[in-house]
């Protein structure tokens, strides 16, 4: 299992820089400029919703094959892992704090 959890964990923490990286300079910036109206508040709330959860489970998975793999890059694979958390835990508290959260406390529940 180890071999095949060494040759996933790249793979599966390839893409996730790119995807907060989205949601930093263009979903989170997009989200707090929206004044309206309510219906594309919603939308912009469900898309940076979804892009959170699959980014959520991606690291879910991610520290699962962590634990099962071996060798020499481990330690790096660490050291990554902990810093997406940290964005990704980040972005979630941006998500919550921006202006539009007091006129549509509703649509921010995550």
């Amino acid at each position: 299992m180890s071999t095949m959890s060494n040759e996933a964990l790249p793979v599966v923490l390839s893409n996730l820089p790119r995807r907060l990286n989205d949601i930093e300079t263009f979903q989170l910036p997009r989200l707090r400029a929206c004044l309206g109206p309510l219906d594309l508040h919603r939308e912009l709330v469900e898309e940076l919703r979804g892009d959170l959860d699959s980014i959520k489970y991606k690291l879910e998975v991610a520290q699962e094959l962590y634990e099962s793999t071996s060798g020499s890059q481990k330690e790096a694979h660490h050291a990554q892992i902990d810093e997406l958390n940290t964005q990704y835990t980040s972005y979630v508290n941006a998500h919550i704090q921006y202006p539009m959260s007091t006129a549509y406390p509703s649509a921010l529940m995550l």
